[in-house]
């Protein structure tokens, strides 16, 4: 075998297009690559690659739940091949890894594949992307894995508890760790198969285009299973059809894909019609197109972000949508780009995403504890510098997709320390009744998968004096 067939072997994916004339294991391996050397999201690539693609539905489905498990289990796959490799896999290249980790998910998670046609797509796909000497060893692989997968036992969870649930739920050790120290075994290993769960698909109807009872009317004709949700008037849960992008009533503007949780700042916030609001981390716009249609097209919408990628983006969204009072600012926060104030301010700051690992599983493998301290940091500099720009008697909402306490509590403690013209509001009054357990007793809302079956939120509404 040449020295170089496992180790530093090229990948040829970079030259050609993501998605286009590739099986759907193929494709599943592209994006996985691209994940890892680009730090490219999931969702996003997966958008790309399906959308331009021949494949049928079955396959393009089979690239999802390969891109997702992979993803999802990537330490412990990682572990059952160090089981049965005859090297470590420090020594084996990226791509016959994502191969391998593709190839063992298979045979752990979809008994319906049969273990033959397993084992010859990933020599395939070795072929394909890598020297002809890494075939066998990828067959090797698996096919002892194959055979010795009921010997292989997880770590004892009562003498090593972190690694037994490290592997078992498949999640980094430090965030094992962490909230073994925060909620107990019992929670921390809950938090962890949920994180593991996909999450409901769920939309936001748009009242811009057509009263909700309208707008659900027409839309239950489309598309299926159509649920409120029961936690916003505007939020609904839906099976299909899919994808949901590709639907008559998406372009026509008649709802947005977003998640129930990230439609609770814009909730709390509670913006009024006629009122002057700033969205100080707008991002791409999800929660932006919310406020605006929460104010009734009436008033102005600031966003604020420092990536003009980001603003650019939210223009097709915005017109789909019909959303009117925008008016795009690309800047810093803490440069001050405003000199009037604000009646309200949402600040929905960049975080850790710790609670959103259900829709980005790829987030839990590049983070590392050392981010908390350095985005807390962030998270109350932008806080700050964007209380400034509150109105008297004006309404700031701090949101995020984390719980962990560096990013919460203590940010709120801090600024409000230091800040004593604010003060905090009962946020319990705009969020349904199922949510109000979810209300700590210091008042915050913190939303857990495992608990409500929502992606992980932390929000606080704050009054200026």
């Amino acid at each position: 075998m040449p020295k170089d067939s496992i180790k530093g072997t090229k990948s040829r994916i970079r030259t050609k297009r993501l998605g286009s004339h590739k099986s759907a294991r193929g494709i599943a391996i592209e994006i996985l690559r691209r994940i890892d050397e680009k730090s490219a999201y999931s969702s996003i690539l997966l958008t790309e690659a399906l959308k331009n693609t021949s494949l049928s539905p079955q396959d393009k489905r089979l690239t999802t739940i390969l891109v997702y498990g992979v993803l999802r289990y990537r330490n412990q796959l990682d572990w059952y091949i160090e089981q049965v490799a005859t090297r470590p896999l420090s020594k084996i290249s990226g791509i016959i890894k994502d191969i391998l980790r593709s190839g063992v998910y298979q045979l752990l998670y979809l008994n319906r594949i049969p273990a033959a046609a397993v084992i010859n797509e990933a020599a395939n796909l070795a072929r394909h992307y890598s020297h002809r000497g890494t075939i066998g060893f990828v067959n090797a692989v698996l096919r002892r894995l194959q055979q010795q997968i009921p010997t292989i036992h997880f770590p004892d969870e009562e003498l090593d508890p972190v690694r037994h649930i490290s592997l078992r739920w498949a999640h980094p050790e430090w965030i094992v760790r962490r909230w073994i120290k925060q909620y107990g075994v019992n929670e921390c290993k809950e938090l962890c198969k949920a994180n593991n769960q996909q999450p409901e698909l769920s939309i936001r109807l748009n009242s811009l285009k057509a009263p909700v009872e309208e707008n659900f009317a027409y839309l239950a004709r489309e598309l299926q299973d159509l649920l409120p949700s029961k936690i916003l008037p505007e939020g609904f849960f839906v099976k299909g059809p899919r994808p949901l992008m590709a639907t008559p009533s998406y372009h026509e503007g008649y709802f947005e894909i977003q998640g129930l949780s990230s439609m609770m700042p814009a909730r709390i916030l509670d913006p009024q019609p006629g009122e002057v609001i700033l969205d100080a981390c707008a991002g791409r716009g999800g929660k932006t197109t919310h406020l605006a249609q929460l104010m009734k097209n009436q008033g102005t919408l600031f966003t604020l972000d420092l990536f003009p990628h980001k603003l650019h983006a939210q223009k097709k969204p915005s017109q789909r949508l019909n959303v009117q009072i925008l008016q795009k600012v690309c800047g810093n926060i803490q440069a001050y780009p405003f000199r009037t104030g604000f009646d309200r301010v949402l600040v929905d700051a960049p975080c850790s995403s710790l609670g959103i690992l259900r829709r980005h599983p790829e987030i839990k493998w590049r983070k590392n504890e050392s981010d908390l301290i350095e985005l807390s940091s962030l998270q109350l500099n932008m806080l700050e510098n964007s209380s400034h720009l509150v109105k008297p008697d004006g309404i700031l909402v701090y949101s995020i997709c984390s719980f962990e306490p560096e990013e919460t509590t203590r940010v709120l403690k801090q600024f409000l320390d230091q800040n004593p013209a604010f003060r905090q509001e009962d946020l319990s009054i705009y969020i349904a009744e199922s949510l109000y357990p979810a209300v700590g007793k210091d008042g915050y809302l913190r939303i857990y998968p495992h608990l409500h079956g929502m992606d992980g939120f932390f929000i606080a509404r704050l009054r200026k004096r």
